[in-house]
């Protein structure tokens, strides 16, 4: 599936990849799971794409990867996870660029599951504001169809997901997505308000 390359400049990706992290590290060819290797090389391409479009330094990366207790050779390990990487993901012209400092991965934001779920739960909040409580629940059902469990679930034990990973999960708050949802289903239009910036329950009657 062609399709034009979101950061511009680079020509046309010869495919189309679905990257997920709303659960173990994921990327998806259509139909087919990418075979991405070890939890190092695995570990490099989640924290880029904690920092999608950006360009993530490499002295960031081996921080990231190793903590306090880098190899000696670390940077040189790190060129060999991102070659591997670089083969693992399909396209001649791939999304993992070298771009001094360090690397990019450029992608589109709704290759990300996280992008569009956080684009669904908007969305359904706003339907439910419109009175279309309807509508309101088929979207954030389809938000939570995406959350597949813990974000990173498989690289939890890595230096970097101490922080990233549930710092993802915090502001993701599929829990309240799924409490919106509930109230949409169960009162009638117009009768779920606000009860913070992210959850909804029934108006108050009395």
């Amino acid at each position: 599936m062609g399709a034009s390359n979101p950061a511009g400049g680079r020509g046309t990706f010869a495919v189309v990849l679905d990257f997920r992290i709303l659960g173990p590290l994921e990327v998806r060819d259509d139909d087919d799971t990418v075979q991405l290797g070890g939890s190092k090389q695995r570990s490099v391409l989640a924290i880029l794409l904690l920092h999608t479009n950006q360009v993530v330094s490499t002295g960031r990366l081996v921080d990231e990867l190793w903590g306090d207790s880098p190899p000696e050779d670390a940077e040189a390990a790190l060129q060999a996870h991102v070659s591997r990487l670089r083969k693992a993901l399909p396209g001649a012209d791939g999304p993992l660029v070298t771009r001094p400092p360090g690397y990019v991965l450029e992608i589109a934001p709704e290759q990300l599951d996280l992008v569009r779920f956080r684009a669904l739960a908007r969305a359904g909040r706003h339907l439910l504001e419109d009175g279309d409580p309807e509508a309101a629940v088929r979207t954030l059902r389809d938000a939570l169809a995406l959350w597949r469990g813990p974000p990173l679930g498989d690289l939890l034990s890595e230096a970097f997901a101490a922080h990233d990973a549930t710092g993802t999960a915090a502001h993701s708050v599929p829990p309240s997505v799924g409490r919106t949802c509930r109230c949409a289903s169960r009162h009638p239009a117009g009768s779920c308000r606000p009860r913070s910036a992210t959850t909804y329950g029934p108006a108050d009657t009395r």
